[in-house]
């Protein structure tokens, strides 16, 4: 297979990209801290190699996360925050992306998002599919919404396309 193809594949199939935005200040004091309360004392920890390290992820990972921002696929983390909120925003970013195809009855819409959820890595939700399969009928349009969403949070896909939503 032609490495190009292959390439744009495996992004193309990556759900999200994780980057967390820390400054270098803070890294470093949490590495030495990290280094000074250790019960094995490494040789390597000490600001000078810590900052190599730093400079040569910049270097590697930079390339690759412009190339997946250009796919719309990183989501960015404020690391800097406390470690009960960077988990929520971690949270948040691996939550599904959510679509809606809407229009008239017989307009092609599931023809359409069927090919639309195929090119783009999508999992197409067709609510009233949905609605049916857990017996939702005499449910009010609010819990119908919750289980929806409920559904969603444990979704695996990240992009869902949904389809005949009120």
């Amino acid at each position: 297979m032609d490495q190009a193809i292959y390439f744009e594949q495996n992004v193309c199939e990556c759900q999200n990209v994780l980057f967390y935005d820390v400054s270098e200040e803070t890294l470093m004091e949490r590495c030495l801290v990290r280094a000074a309360n250790a019960a094995v004392q490494r040789d390597d920890d000490n600001a000078e190699t810590l900052r190599n390290r730093l400079n040569a992820f910049k270097e590697m990972s930079k390339p690759v996360v412009d190339l997946y921002k250009k796919f719309g696929k990183v989501r960015h983390i404020d690391a800097s925050e406390s470690i009960a909120k960077v988990y929520e925003a971690t949270r948040k970013a691996v939550l599904p992306q959510v679509s809606f195809m809407i229009g008239p009855s017989k307009a092609g819409k599931s023809t359409l998002a069927a090919s639309l959820a195929q090119r783009t890595n999508q999992t197409v939700v067709n609510f009233s599919a949905f609605s049916n399969e857990r017996n939702l009928a005499a449910k009010s349009d609010e819990d119908k919404v919750k289980e929806l969403i409920k559904y969603l949070v444990e979704q695996p896909a990240a992009r869902v396309l949904i389809e005949e939503f009120p």
